[in-house]
């Protein structure tokens, strides 16, 4: 568990899953991977899934192997933040552009426009594309 500032409840750990219906839901090999290898968590853990679109779920892992399965035990909604937080910015070249969406995701960031303008260096193609996202989730 997490703790949170002013000794509120601790939070769960958190996952993305694009789909959250159903009494239990699988996610992949990285996401197993990274709780078995990185956050030590063990069956019968209460995590937290979220799908970036406002809906979360709560529950317990059943199984942790090559994958990992959470019995959903609760399900809610929250609002989008207002305002959105949009940010407008060059892309920098080589890791700097990690460290930035790193920071972005910190911040609350809900969105990054990659301006492109006559001295721009750094034009992301697609794969690049694939990993900023993966950074943000």
């Amino acid at each position: 568990l997490i703790g949170r500032p002013n000794g509120t409840k601790p939070m769960h750990r958190r996952f993305y899953c694009a789909e959250l219906d159903g009494d239990e839901v699988e996610l992949g090999a990285d996401e197993a991977d990274h709780a078995r290898k990185s956050l030590r968590l063990r069956e019968g853990e209460r995590v937290e899934l979220f799908d970036g679109a406002g809906r979360i779920a709560g529950g317990r892992i059943t199984h942790l192997k090559r994958t990992m399965v959470v019995g959903i035990e609760e399900r809610r909604t929250v609002p989008r933040p207002e305002p959105e937080l949009i940010i407008a910015a060059a892309v920098p070249k080589g890791p700097r552009a990690d460290t930035m969406i790193d920071g972005l995701v910190q911040l609350g960031a809900d969105r990054l426009i990659e301006l492109r303008t006559e001295r721009s260096l750094v034009e992301p193609g697609e794969k690049k594309q694939r990993r900023f996202e993966r950074l943000a989730l």
